[in-house]
Parts: structure tokens; C-alpha cells; sequence
């Protein structure tokens, strides 16, 4: 009997670890959405309602407690540390950012839309095919009133309406999660608004598993990567319906496999190669400015990890094939594809490529003293939009101390991290390079498509675009002889990154309120 008993404890408690991530995800999303209610009630009804606070001071309980044991059961695992607080980070943001206020939210949600009805590569008028609501109410949600009143209604899926397919250029890939998450909120007659929700959550329970892997994957800077990708701007797209979810999301992924087999001593596998080739598809469909990251495999060349020097040719060609091919397929379905908003803003400010790269051949040094005047004037403002200073179409507008205080956070996560292995002196080098070629690319390339001819500085870039590359410069800084010996670090490097997204979440709330 004692053998039997023995036995049931120890797969009760090997249930709960299994489970327990999945326990704190369900009663942290009932805690928030409670909260949600709780403050618009008061802020719109006038009154505190009891009932919400009975709901709120249970599932706060059920939440804090679950918590704490992640902490302490998990308080040396770094990639377990990142999931107990990426689960109340990522939810505040689901549940308080307002979908529409993400930029491009619109055209994302009609895109996913579309693809949850089995329509991967959209039609051929460059139309989507939506429910009326969807299209009524996208420019005339401006506060958390109005969105309630919205998730009320009744949906008739049958009553649709055309409206352009700004978004029909990126692959349907991008969009799975969310548009499985769609799917299931209309087969249940979900109102379309809720159903919005679910695809939310469905893109950060993918963001959540991806980042848990790439940063267990990653043989050094776990801590840099974890804090990383909870900077507050990359949690805003990670639960958006925008392709930067899965596509930042899957750059990481990219990032901490390459550098996981820079750094294998074994031999690289079969099945690694074929996973890696996955990777090189998603890279592939990315945007084009992101396609150069390919070169961060280049030094797996003069790795000793593969048996000849032909097969290195070999696996890093066809890398690159199929990264090349995947961009060539996408292009080749999107051609013809006209945004016609798009074509308005080019037309109105006289962007024209064709004249735009002649002007430079013409004016060779004229692009250095663009970029020069470019990140003078707008360098900074680049780099807190992408740590997370403005949010929404940028309108919503929080204090550079956040930022500040996210930095001191990231060079924390750099300096108290033991790293048994890093890059070598030449492979940071050839990475920072990297990166900073492919900022230089990415400031080009609106330079082109999105910036008046002859213009002194650029148009249409945000910090978030930088955000797939910026995390291999803290990477670099990692080495093996800068640990810094801190008591209860873990718990100061994650907690501080949580009150970080509480104030942020703050001013959120109050723009909307």
C-alpha cells in the first residue's frame, strides 16, 4: 500500500509541474480580465463592485501563490523564470492594449481573418472578405467604453462586407496561431471582438513556447535573451495580430539555434539540419531588410562540428537556397498586389525608387550624410520606440525613465549571468558588424520605398523594426569572466522587469480610460 501511495505522489507532483504553467496562465487571465472589469465598472458605472472584488482577491490569491512556488521551484532555470513572468506581463498587455491601436491592427485582424476561413493566399482583387463590424468599428474604438459596448453585440458572420488587403503582402504563415484562435471564436458564434481576443492569445501562447525554447536552447546570455524579448514594445507586438509576432518571435528562435550550433562541440545532427532549414523558411518570408541575419551561420564554416569542408558548402548553400527561395515564392505570389493607401503616400510625397537609386548613384556620398542626418535627428526616438516609450500608433506615450529603467534591467541580465561558453573575440565582431549592416539596410530601404526623392532624412521608420537585430549587440557583451555575484538576482532582474510593464500598463490604462 505504501509502494502505491508513494507512486500516486510522485505522479501527482510530476503533474503539477507539467500543469502548473498552464494553471497560472488560466487564473492569471481570469485575475486581469476581472481587473479589467473592475476599473472600467467604476470608471464608467460609477461603483466598485463587490462580486469582481470577491473574483479579484481569489484569483489574485490563486495567481500570487502560484507565483511565488514558480520562484522558488524554479529560481535557477532561466528559461521556467522567463515563462512565470512573461504569462502576467503578456496577459496585461492582451487584456488593456486595445487591438486596433497596434499599428496596422486593422489590416492584420482582416488578414488573419481571412486565413481562419482557409484562404492562405487571399483574393486576387486584393480584397478581404470581413464581418461589417470588423470594418464599421476599426477607426471608432477610442477608449474601453466603446469596446465594451462592442463585445455585446451579436456577430452575424454572414453579413460581410469587401474591404482592402493591406497586409495580403505578408505570408499566411505569420498568422497560424491567430488565425486558428479566430477560427475557433466564429465555429462557436463568438462575438467577432472576443474571437479577436482568443487570436491574441493564441499568438502570445506561441510567443511564450518559442521564447521558453530559445532561451533554453541558447547555450549563454539566457538572462540578456529573456529580458530582451520582455522589453515592453516586443510584448505589444508579440500578443498583437501584427506578422512582427511570430516573425521577432521566430528571428530569436533563429538567433539562439544558430548560435547553439556555433557553439556545439558534437557534431551537428541530421534532424538539427532539418530543423535549421525550417528556420531558414520563416527568415525567408520575413521582411526583406531581415533576410541578411543568414549571414550570423557563416562561421559555422570554420567550426570542427561537421565532418568535411564540403559538407559545410553544402548545409550553408542550401540554407541560403531555401531562405532565397521562400522570399522568391512570396514575391512571385504578391505580384500585382497594389495597396492603394500605400500608393496615395507615395504618390503625394513623390516617392519614387527608380529616381530615388539614381539620385544616390548620381550622389554617392549624399546617402552617408541621409543616414548621419537620420539618426541625429531621429536615432534616439528610435531607440526608446523599440525598448517601449510609444505604444499604439504611436500615440501612446509613456516615460523615457521606463525606458531607463528597462536598460539598467538588460545590463543587469548581461553582468549576472555565469556564461560557461560565448562567441569568440572574431564571431562578436563579425555579429556586431552584422547587425549594424543590417540597421544601415533597414534605414536604406525606407530611404527608397517610403522617403521622397532627394529628402535630407528618412521617412517611415519605427524603432520596433530594429527589434529582431538590436538583441545580438547585448549578446556580445556577454563573456565568461563578467559575473557579478548578486544576492537574489533572479528574483531583482525579473521583478524589476514586471514593475517596469505595472507602470507601463498604467499609462496605458489611463489613455483609454
Amino acid at each position: 500500500m505504501k509502494e502505491i501511495w508513494d507512486k500516486v505522489k510522485r505522479g501527482s507532483k510530476w503533474l503539477g509541474k507539467k500543469t502548473s504553467f498552464i494553471f497560472q496562465f488560466i487564473v492569471t487571465l481570469i485575475f486581469i480580465c476581472l481587473l479589467y472589469f473592475f476599473i472600467t465598472t467604476h470608471e464608467y458605472q460609477g461603483y466598485w463592485s463587490r462580486d469582481l472584488l470577491i473574483g479579484m482577491g481569489i484569483t489574485g490569491l490563486f495567481s500570487l501563490v502560484v507565483l511565488i512556488y514558480h520562484i522558488k521551484q524554479y529560481y535557477q532555470q532561466v528559461e521556467k523564470m522567463f515563462l512565470t513572468f512573461a504569462i502576467p506581463i503578456g496577459i496585461l498587455f492582451l487584456v488593456f492594449m486595445l487591438p486596433e491601436y497596434i499599428p496596422d491592427g486593422a489590416a492584420h485582424t482582416w488578414r488573419a481573418y481571412e486565413i481562419s476561413q482557409g484562404n492562405f493566399l487571399g483574393r486576387e482583387d486584393s480584397q478581404v472578405e470581413i464581418p461589417i463590424d470588423l470594418q464599421e468599428n476599426r477607426e471608432n474604438i477610442a477608449n474601453y467604453y466603446q469596446y465594451n459596448q462592442l463585445l455585446q453585440k451579436t456577430t452575424d458572420y454572414d453579413d460581410t462586407v469587401l474591404a482592402p488587403s493591406p497586409a495580403k503582402s505578408y505570408s499566411f504563415l505569420l498568422y497560424l496561431p491567430a488565425a486558428v484562435g479566430m477560427a475557433i471564436g466564429r465555429m462557436c458564434h463568438l462575438n467577432v471582438f472576443v474571437a479577436t481576443y482568443i487570436a491574441r492569445a493564441f499568438n502570445l501562447l506561441v510567443f511564450l513556447g518559442i521564447g521558453y525554447w530559445a532561451i533554453k536552447k541558447i547555450p549563454f546570455g539566457k538572462k540578456v535573451l529573456g529580458v530582451y524579448m520582455l522589453m515592453p514594445m516586443v510584448v505589444q507586438q508579440a500578443v498583437s495580430f501584427s506578422a512582427d509576432s511570430l516573425m521577432n518571435t521566430s528571428i530569436f528562435l533563429y538567433i539562439a539555434y544558430t548560435v547553439y550550433l556555433l557553439l556545439k562541440e558534437k557534431l551537428i545532427t541530421k534532424k538539427e539540419k532539418i530543423f535549421y532549414m525550417i528556420l531558414m523558411i520563416f527568415i525567408g518570408i520575413a521582411k526583406v531588410t531581415y533576410i541578411p541575419i543568414i549571414a550570423l551561420a557563416f562561421p559555422l564554416f570554420f567550426k570542427k562540428n561537421m565532418k568535411t569542408k564540403q559538407e559545410k558548402i553544402i548545409f550553408l548553400l542550401l540554407s541560403i537556397i531555401i531562405c532565397l527561395a521562400s522570399y522568391a515564392s512570396l514575391a512571385w505570389i504578391n505580384q500585382g498586389n497594389v495597396n492603394d493607401s500605400a500608393t496615395d503616400y507615395l504618390t503625394d510625397n513623390y516617392v519614387n525608387s527608380r529616381e530615388q537609386l539614381q539620385y544616390l548613384l548620381q550622389n554617392p556620398l549624399r546617402i552617408i550624410e541621409v543616414l548621419w542626418n537620420n539618426q541625429i535627428e531621429n536615432g534616439e526616438a528610435y531607440f526608446n520606440q523599440m525598448i517601449g516609450n510609444d505604444f499604439g500608433w504611436l500615440s501612446i506615450q509613456t516615460p523615457s525613465l521606463y525606458v531607463l529603467y528597462m536598460m539598467i534591467i538588460l545590463v543587469m541580465a548581461i553582468f549576472t549571468e555565469k556564461n560557461e561558453v560565448v562567441l569568440s573575440r572574431a564571431e562578436k565582431v563579425w555579429t556586431v558588424l552584422l547587425a549594424l549592416g543590417m540597421y544601415v539596410l533597414i534605414n536604406i530601404g525606407l530611404y527608397l520605398e517610403w522617403t521622397g526623392v532627394a529628402e535630407p532624412i528618412i521617412a517611415g521608420v519605427q524603432g520596433r523594426y530594429f527589434i529582431p537585430i538590436a538583441v545580438l549587440v547585448p549578446l556580445c557583451c556577454c563573456m565568461k569572466n563578467n559575473f557579478v555575484k548578486l544576492k537574489y538576482a533572479n528574483v531583482l532582474l525579473w521583478g524589476a522587469t514586471l514593475g517596469v510593464h505595472i507602470l507601463t500598463i498604467i499609462e496605458i490604462v489611463n489613455f483609454f480610460l
